[in-house]
């Protein structure tokens, strides 16, 4: 008969090879394991009504085209309605099952009668993919304060603006969903990107109480943290003055996740009702964000190192 001591090391070291085990699994996937193992019916989005902004391009381009797929009836908005046409006309399901709606999410006085425009459309909105947005690649004491109010309204107060607008209707019929794309940028800082870390910062904290306050109602959160992911989110971030553009494409973004994997697994994951969603494929990316979690004095020290390189990269770039 085992003693106890002989019983309690056998568990240990259960334990730590089970460790083991699911720390190589967090190792080699490009999410997190809720988010890896979420199962995407075919019919999952079937009949809602689904608004989609930043939808021209990127990640939104590629949730609108697996919804269309999916039969779910879509309300497409981005600044361009000439490439929102585009892209509704190459999507497989009835023209009447899109509703284009254009508009600019740092207008942020006019988004509240865009969105009734948006609720009369279907007579409803069952999910609200907040995905617009614009990031930065400039130092902040190079940064004009301008450009931080811009990138403050569209990577949150705009967002923020739209879902207050529709939060009613769903809390009316008990039921709706937030989707809304921040980033691993939200989760830690990045130089060059101070705006950029601050909005989405703001995006998951806003919404985290959102979910909270809203238990009763069945409303559902859904916060997706995503890293590099092939897009032009990198030329068209902003400088020292708004308008003013980087042009150029980041060695990590170019090499980054196919945005219809990240899509794919947004989608798997907003149906299942998860409330933090990390994708990233770079394993710099995806230990730096446990790091930070976990180990976030080890952290500290590994991304202080590492931002002097990047921000010296970035500068030599610019010049």
């Amino acid at each position: 008969m085992r003693s106890g001591f002989e019983v309690l090391g056998y568990c240990t070291a259960a334990g730590i090879v089970y460790g083991a085990y699911k720390a190589l699994q967090i190792y080699l996937s490009d999410c997190d394991l809720q988010t890896a193992s979420a199962k995407l019916p075919k019919d999952a989005y079937a009949g809602k009504v689904i608004w989609v902004t930043g939808a021209s391009s990127g990640i939104g381009a590629a949730l609108v085209r697996q919804l269309a797929s999916q039969g779910a009836r879509l309300i497409i908005s981005s600044r361009t309605e000439q490439k929102l046409e585009e892209l509704k006309s190459e999507l497989p399901c009835p023209a009447s099952d899109v509703c284009v709606l254009p508009l600019d999410l740092g207008n942020v006085d006019e988004l509240s009668d865009k969105a009734k425009i948006a609720l009369k459309a279907f007579g409803h909105v069952d999910i609200l993919v907040n995905n617009g947005g614009v990031s930065t690649r400039v130092m902040a004491h190079e940064c004009s304060f301008a450009v931080d109010k811009e990138v403050m309204n569209v990577d949150f107060l705009g967002q923020v603006c739209l879902s207050k607008a529709v939060l009613p209707s769903m809390m009316k019929r008990r039921s709706g969903q937030f989707v809304n794309i921040s980033s691993l940028a939200g989760k830690t800082g990045v130089p060059l990107r101070t705006p950029y870390c601050a909005a989405k910062h703001a995006l998951i904290g806003w919404f985290d109480a959102l979910r909270l306050e809203q238990l009763e109602t069945g409303i559902r959160v859904t916060n997706v943290c995503p890293g590099s992911v092939r897009t032009n989110v990198s030329r068209n971030a902003m400088m020292h003055v708004v308008g003013a553009k980087f042009d150029a494409m980041d060695e990590n973004i170019d090499t980054g996740m196919d945005v219809a994997r990240v899509a794919d697994r947004i989608l798997a994951a907003a149906y299942k009702g998860i409330d933090e969603v990390w994708v990233a494929k770079h394993r710099r990316e995806w230990m730096a964000l446990y790091m930070s979690q976990y180990l976030p004095g080890t952290f500290s020290g590994l991304a202080k190192k590492a931002a002097k390189k990047m921000a010296a990269s970035s500068v030599n770039k610019q010049g």
